[in-house]
């Protein structure tokens, strides 16, 4: 026997329902709720090329550092043949750090071969524990850049101290060449944050090799593989001796 049934109707494309992404911490708080609408402006802005798999990762990471992509203080650059990265700013990372109540100053200096730079330190507990510090500008040629440091002063707490090689991060391109200086300081203040605030997840440009050679108008020739390039840096990254301390008080 043949029963007559009623054909399903198909949906016209502006009925279709498009459900919002929500984003939810570890504990299944509702941490914001986009709609397709806005996760679509973000992926032609901020996001380009992004999965949604890949917008979950970036937006929950914005979530969860109250960082606004619209402003453009967080996002998301995927090169061809490598894994996706999120980036924010030194000052990304310092919003982040401000937010504790202890807060006082951040300083930071870059260290020249001439300068007179000491750092006494102690392994105590299985952390690195500062025991003195001293930095004093060399004479007028300061020579080569050897690295640069940040401190963090709480109103209460003992300062927070961190070091990074010039070496381990400085990149063949002109932007280094020329503002070598600057750029190892925010190296050396995103640390520092991150360290403060207990940041994961979020890089800044200054430290991610990939960042400056894809934009650089002098590339390097295309017989190097930006793949071995990165994990060279990584590698580099993996042996150094970090300076996760704090500074002794008197």
């Amino acid at each position: 026997m043949h029963i007559a049934t009623k054909p399903k109707r198909i949906k016209k494309a502006e009925e279709v329902e498009e459900h919002p992404m929500i984003i939810k911490d570890n504990q299944g708080k509702i941490l914001a709720e986009y709609d397709r609408k806005m996760v679509e402006t973000i992926k032609s802005t901020v996001a380009k090329n992004a999965t949604d798999e890949e917008m979950m990762m970036f937006l929950e990471l914005s979530s969860r550092y109250d960082l606004d992509p619209f402003k453009k203080e967080i996002w998301f650059l995927k090169y061809k043949g490598n894994d996706p990265q999120i980036f924010t700013s030194r000052d990304g990372f310092l919003k982040i750090a401000k937010r504790d109540a202890e807060f006082k100053q951040i300083q930071s200096q870059a260290v020249y071969e001439n300068d007179e730079f000491e750092i006494g330190q102690e392994f105590v507990d299985g952390v690195f524990k500062i025991t003195s510090f001293k930095h004093k500008f060399g004479a007028k040629d300061r020579g080569k850049i050897l690295g640069a440091y940040c401190i963090i002063e709480y109103h209460t707490n003992k300062p927070l101290l961190t070091y990074v090689s010039y070496d381990e991060y400085k990149q063949p391109t002109p932007t280094w060449k020329k503002n070598g200086s600057s750029l190892i300081r925010k190296v050396a203040e995103k640390e520092c944050c991150r360290l403060s605030a207990g940041v994961s997840g979020l890089h800044i440009p200054e430290e991610m090799p990939l960042y400056y050679q894809n934009r650089s108008k002098n590339m390097m020739s295309d017989e190097v593989s930006m793949d071995k390039l990165e994990a060279e840096a990584h590698r580099k990254r993996e042996e150094k001796e970090v300076i996760d301390v704090e500074i002794k008080g008197d």
